[in-house]
């Protein structure tokens, strides 16, 4: 009997000893599940709905381990298991602990994408083709044809036909669906406008005014001279008189522009040139922000005619060719004396850097050659300045 016992008890030891070590490997393997490791080629998580803990882990982790070890971490952290479907970034995801983390509590990827107000519509399908996600169907020469046809105000030309702003769009959407969004909202903000536009504006149709606010767009940057710029042309109109502002030019030549406008480019016949048309061109020139739509229809209450940059950022404006024509003269006196300087600091500088590596290389026996130098600067300067 004592035999039978002492074996029950050796028995009983070792399925203690071996429960004691299938705990401990269980909580090793336990320990080491948040540790693996993600597949570092995804970048982007799609979650659909319904989508269970596991389905996620057998597409996301590099070697995963057999599902009852994923079933027991979720038991013992079942906060991690309500997760959300949708879309996420895996950029700094790096382990399993990571990847529910985020899809438990962490943002969804948010999509945008960006139309910035004086972009030429080139410019915004090219960079639309780029958007990350999204079907994009307007590469199609034909779609895009099709899509410019169905266009409220110009169905031959997309120039100026959205409204600058930062636009959600959901995964794989089509490109065409956020130009709608674009184009109704620049509609509608047009439409509005033009409701309440001031009624001595010269324009015959919103569409002039977003040519018009195109112009203004692409002539300032500064919020303030917007009305004012505005005002200039409305006058100019008025009295019949050629708009012959810059920005159109550069506009009609196109790809010949190199930065500089020439003579030719003025002289240039095409229907953007306004040294040489009349009134108009026949469409925008860029995309036209609301302030700049606003201030097309809602000109400054001033006589002025011309406009000149005052080389601080901004621009003089003038009510006659006088005027004008001394502003013009103050502008240029600027430049040349801005060009001098630029001269002068470029020599001292190319001097001051001759001096230094000389003053280098003859070390100890230089004797302060770099502030003598420099001394010499600063004394020629001062006398220029009394």
């Amino acid at each position: 009997m004592k035999k039978i016992y002492k074996i029950i008890l050796i028995l009983i030891a070792f399925l203690v000893v071996g429960a004691i070590g299938v705990y401990q490997y269980a909580q090793g393997v336990l320990r080491s599940v948040p540790k693996q490791e993600i597949k570092t080629e995804l970048k982007i998580l799609e979650v659909t709905s319904g989508e269970t803990p596991y389905q996620i882990i057998s597409k996301t982790v590099a070697e995963p381990m057999h599902p009852m070890w994923y079933k027991l971490w979720f038991r013992a952290h079942p906060e991690l298991a309500k997760i959300k479907h949708g879309y996420y970034s895996l950029d700094g995801v790096y382990t399993l602990q990571d990847l529910f983390a985020k899809l438990t509590h962490g943002k969804q990827l948010s999509l945008n994408f960006t139309i910035v107000a004086g972009t030429r519509v080139e410019k915004i399908l090219e960079n639309l083709a780029k958007a990350s996600l999204m079907k994009h169907s307007l590469t199609d020469p034909k779609i895009l044809k099709q899509f410019i046809s169905e266009a409220k105000y110009n169905n031959q030309n997309l120039e100026g036909l959205f409204l600058p702003n930062t636009y959600a769009y959901d995964p794989h959407s089509l490109d065409q669906a956020l130009l709608q969004r674009a184009q109704k909202d620049l509609e509608e903000y047009l439409e509005k406008e033009w409701e309440a536009r001031d009624q001595t504006v010269v324009y015959k149709s919103p569409y002039e005014a977003l040519i018009m606010a195109s112009i203004i767009e692409k002539e300032t940057s500064i919020n303030e001279e917007y009305a004012l710029v505005s005002a200039v042309f409305n006058n100019r109109l008025k009295l019949g008189m050629k708009l012959q502002t810059d920005p159109t030019v550069i506009y009609g030549v196109k790809d010949h522009f190199d930065g500089k406008i020439t003579k030719s480019h003025l002289k240039d016949v095409n229907p953007y040139n306004t040294y040489v048309i009349d009134g108009l061109p026949p469409t925008p020139i860029a995309v036209a922000s609301r302030e700049t739509i606003h201030a097309a229809l809602h000109p400054a209450e001033v006589d002025y005619l011309f406009f000149v940059a005052n080389g601080k950022g901004g621009h003089t404006f003038t009510s006659n060719l006088r005027d004008h024509n001394k502003a013009v003269g103050e502008y240029k006196a600027l430049l040349k004396d801005h060009k001098v300087k630029s001269r002068k600091t470029k020599v001292k500088d190319q001097i001051m850097q001759t001096t230094n590596d000389l003053e280098s290389s003859l070390g100890e026996h230089s004797g302060n050659l770099g502030n003598f130098v420099e001394s010499l600067f600063d004394s020629q300067e001062n006398q220029e300045q009394k």
